[in-house]
């Protein structure tokens, strides 16, 4: 944890009870709570870590933002070692271990109280480092796709050919990954993009498809998650939430 973070009284407690409880094969966690905070990202991120320890769904969200919060985990060393530890070079390092933790088939235990506070300021990395900026990090969490979820005996379907599909776009054709491509934006349909004609939206059904969502708008991204739920499609499984 950094420095001018604050840890309450029970963290370490509350931590190791649940870790007890569970027993090896989990990674314990809490909710966390910002101070001092200056924007409303960091809120609606406190927010959604959060609402994950409500909802016990934070394999399913894996790829929208690291599920765990990097200052706020607890595990058994055994554990910890079985998955490399610290030892890769991959960044962000914080995101890249808790993808391994799914990886090693580590299981959450949640903890519903706060066991982190953590403090935001002008100066902080995350605001001022030109490794944060505009960087969803997208190498790192689709290529962590094609290892933990990808099901190659399904055609693969993109949705989104904004600003945000077309980043997805370009990152799965260099993992060489084979995708279709749909939009309903009248304006973008017909179009090659990166040598991929982009088709008008038409979900397939869920037995031959796996989908990513690859559009900004919250609105949109509730509105496909609507269709597809419609479909029957399951988050973390059928589809895919990218951010």
């Amino acid at each position: 944890m950094d420095a001018d973070d604050l840890m309450p009284k029970s963290k370490l407690e509350k931590l190791l009870e649940v870790l007890i409880e569970k027993g090896v094969g989990h990674v314990a966690t809490g909710k966390v709570r910002y101070f001092d905070t200056l924007g409303e990202g960091f809120k609606k991120y406190e927010e959604w870590l959060n609402k994950l320890i409500d909802e016990d769904s934070h394999r399913a969200h894996l790829y929208k933002e690291c599920v765990i919060a990097s200052p706020n985990w607890m595990l058994y060393r055994e554990d910890f070692e079985s998955i490399g530890a610290f030892e890769s070079e991959v960044y962000p390092e914080d995101y890249e271990l808790v993808f391994r933790m799914f990886e090693g088939g580590l299981k959450v235990a949640a903890v519903d109280e706060v066991t982190h506070l953590w403090r935001d300021h002008e100066l902080r990395a995350s605001r001022v480092s030109p490794l944060y900026a505009a960087n969803t990090f997208l190498p790192l969490k689709l290529g962590w796709f094609l290892k933990l979820n990808r099901d190659q005996r399904k055609s693969l379907v993109l949705l989104g050919a904004g600003k945000k599909g077309k980043a997805i776009a370009k990152e799965l054709q260099n993992l060489g990954m084979k995708f279709s491509w749909q939009t309903n934006n009248p304006k973008k349909i017909g179009h090659v993009i990166y040598d991929v004609e982009v088709q008008d939206q038409s979900l397939p059904e869920k037995v031959d498809s796996q989908v990513l969502v690859g559009v900004s708008s919250p609105g949109e991204v509730l509105e496909l998650e609507g269709e597809l739920k419609a479909k029957e499609y399951v988050l973390g499984k059928d589809y895919f939430v990218v951010v």
